[in-house]
């Protein structure tokens, strides 16, 4: 008889252990099973020992047909297969992030996977191989990717749309308002001064006190927008320059926010608009100055209009001055709205002079006259204490000229300190100038007229014979003094009196005959009638004038109160008079 008692013990536990390691199996199988990945396992000629569910679904095999099949030829490309294969035959972990599997209807599956080996201590008998399905997660990268490229897109079309915009742009960030980004018009109107990391006030230091920069801190601390139209502004013209140039600027002011809203920027955008107001203000003052010409102001009054406007369109950075020719070589202002009187009077003392400073030597050459520093010029030696004092740096002057050429006067602009001259004034003070010389050469052309009439009205009324001009309708539109001795009526009857009506003795006779036939056919015609009613001969001189109002007026001269027989030849009539009427106040004359 045998003690079996250990024996059974030891059967006892090896049935114990087996059932333990039974349910352990068990619960492993069921954590192969239940989880989401793929799990694949691999002997070390990486064939398949083992799949899960997921995997065969993920795959589109049955776990069974799956086993012993080499798993690196059955689910991937040959690259990606080889460096399987090598990884599972050396032991070697391998994962990768962008991996294909082809399933079983020959798709391609997105997948990423981790390969990890088995190894006891006889080598490595195999490896897992865990993947999961990654389209998803790839189909939202390439969706982002798209995304982002589209954004880049429209980031650089937004980009470019800034940088090329017509308008100028800028941004400013912090409360010390530092550029962050300026395109290249913003560039342009600041004279392309570097301008990025650089705060306003330090790289724009000409624009504190003209209200733009306080503007734009206001914006920034109350984050509502501003907006200006035509504004003035003065700029540098470019880094290093001393002298300011004048704008006229539309512009919007906007604040930038965070997501939670604060303020972090400014948003500078306006359109440079100098060249249609200065067009505006040379029109309007141009007009303005013609219109009061046209009303007979006087000529003070019109060139006082044309020097505001130069100064206005300069924006007041220029005094401009208007001389007009005298007796001899003397200019006197007719208008100067800015210049101080002393200067004004030094000046014009200079009067036309090689060395008369702006206006007096353009109109001794007749040509522009340009200083660039008074300070140093030769041609203010005379009056450059006044000049500078009145605070002027520089001067350009014009002639003012006639068609003709003749010197009417100039035009003369006197820069202050710090501005500029720009190319632009050229034209605008030549517009100006020339409507001057349209306006003064009115006036000078008027006066002469002027003293032709009185000059011809001095003539005919010292004339011993009674002389009358006629209109188209027979009406007497002047009448000398020897008019009314002669006939016998006032002036004040005579004048818009019909002549028919007041001679009526004449109707029928060959005296009217005569008149008529002068209107008509535009021929002089002379007799020697006696009228009745007066009880004299006279000489009759009838002529047409030259009145291009009216081609059938005639005028009439007749003799003084003298018997025929004793008249003789009579003396010819003025020809100044005969050929035209321009000196008398009607189109036609007629005496007696």
């Amino acid at each position: 008889m045998r003690d079996a008692t250990a024996e059974r013990v030891a059967t006892d536990r090896l049935a114990v252990s087996e059932e333990a390691l039974g349910a352990s199996t068990e619960r492993f199988a069921l954590l192969l099973e239940s989880s989401g990945e793929g799990i694949i396992g691999l002997d070390a000629q990486a064939r398949c020992t083992f799949m899960n569910a997921s995997g065969a679904a993920l795959l589109g095999h049955a776990p069974a047909e799956m086993v012993g099949r080499d798993i690196a030829a059955q689910l991937c490309a040959s690259g990606e297969g080889d460096r399987l294969a090598q990884a599972v035959r050396t032991g070697a972990a391998l994962r990768e992030d962008e991996a294909r599997f082809l399933r079983r209807d020959g798709s391609a599956l997105a997948v990423r996977f981790s390969l990890h080996p088995m190894a006891d201590g006889a080598g490595p008998p195999g490896a897992v191989l865990t993947f999961a399905d990654d389209s998803a997660r790839r189909q939202a990268g390439e969706e982002r990717e798209r995304l982002y490229a589209e954004l880049r897109a429209a980031h650089e079309r937004m980009r470019d749309i800034f940088y090329r915009a017509p308008a100028f742009m800028a941004v400013m960030r912090g409360p010390e308002l530092v550029f962050d980004i300026a395109n290249d018009r913003f560039a342009t109107l600041v004279g392309r001064r570097p301008l990025l990391g650089r705060a306003l006030r330090t790289a724009l230091p000409e624009m504190a006190g003209q209200g733009f920069v306080e503007l734009l801190e206001e914006v920034y601390r109350s984050g509502e927008a501003h907006e200006g139209s035509n504004v003035r502004l003065l700029l540098l013209s470019g880094p290093g320059a001393g002298a300011l140039q004048t704008y006229y600027v539309d512009f919007v002011y906007m604040a930038l926010r965070e997501a939670d809203g604060s303020v972090s920027g400014v948003l500078v955008h306006g359109v440079d608009v100098t060249e249609r107001t200065r067009a505006n203000l040379l029109a309007l003052g141009q007009r303005g100055a013609l219109e009061l010409a046209v009303a007979n102001a006087p000529l003070e009054d019109v060139l006082d209009v044309l020097a505001r406007t130069a100064e206005e369109y300069a924006g007041g950075t220029v005094l401009a001055g208007i001389q007009s020719a005298g007796a001899g070589d003397s200019l006197r202002h007719a208008a100067a709205p800015s210049l101080p009187q002393g200067l004004r009077e030094e000046l014009d003392a200079l009067g036309m002079a090689p060395l008369g400073a702006a206006g007096g030597t353009a109109a001794w050459r007749a040509e522009a006259v340009e200083s660039a520093a008074i300070a140093t010029d030769p041609l203010w030696a005379r009056c450059r204490a006044a000049a500078l004092e009145a605070g002027v740096r520089a001067s350009r002057a014009l002639p003012i000229l006639s068609p003709a050429g003749a010197v009417l006067g100039a035009f003369s602009w006197y820069y202050r300190e710090g501005a500029a001259r720009d190319a632009r004034d050229d034209a605008a003070m030549a517009l100006l100038a020339n409507t001057a010389s349209l306006v003064i050469g009115q006036r000078h052309e008027a006066a002469g007229r002027q003293a032709a009439e009185e000059h011809s009205h001095a003539i005919l009324e010292s004339m011993s014979d009674g002389f009358r001009a006629l209109d188209a309708g027979w009406r007497i539109a002047y009448a000398n003094g020897a008019a009314e001795r002669v006939s016998g009526y006032a002036r004040a009857e005579l004048l818009g009196a019909v002549f028919w009506d007041l001679f009526p003795e004449w109707i029928g006779s060959e005296h009217e005959r005569a008149c008529r036939r002068c209107r008509s056919e535009r021929v002089p015609a002379r007799l020697e009638a006696w009228l009745s009613a007066w009880g004299r001969w006279y000489e009759i001189n009838c002529f047409a004038t030259p009145a291009a109002a009216s081609p059938f007026t005639c005028a009439t001269r007749a003799s003084g109160a003298r018997p025929r027989r004793k008249c003789g030849a009579w003396p010819p009539w003025p020809s100044s008079l005969r050929t035209s009427s321009a000196s008398s106040p009607a189109t036609a004359a007629a005496s007696t």
